[in-house]
């Protein structure tokens, strides 16, 4: 039997991911894509509310996800750019 545990090599590249060449990129990449999310989940939201479904989530937590989640993206988003290497 074969046992797949991941080589040494391969364990150094997964906990040495902080010194990786574009992880700016990749971090400001990961921002936009949470935002988007959240914004794609207010939009059902919308939908459902607009066509008269019952929406199950709490007013706290459909602010958090439509304003505060998307909002806090974008300022990741533009402190990661502004700052390389301060990520």
């Amino acid at each position: 039997m074969t046992e797949s545990y991941p080589s040494p090599g391969k364990l150094e590249q997964i906990f040495a991911a902080h010194r990786a060449p574009d992880r700016e990129l990749q971090e400001a990449d990961r921002s936009l894509q949470r935002g988007v999310v959240c914004l794609a989940v207010a939009a059902v939201w919308m939908f459902q509310f607009l066509t008269g479904r019952p929406v199950h989530a709490d007013a706290w937590f459909i602010f958090v996800v439509t304003l505060l989640l998307p909002m806090i993206s974008v300022a990741n988003r533009r402190y990661v750019l502004a700052h390389p290497g301060w990520g």
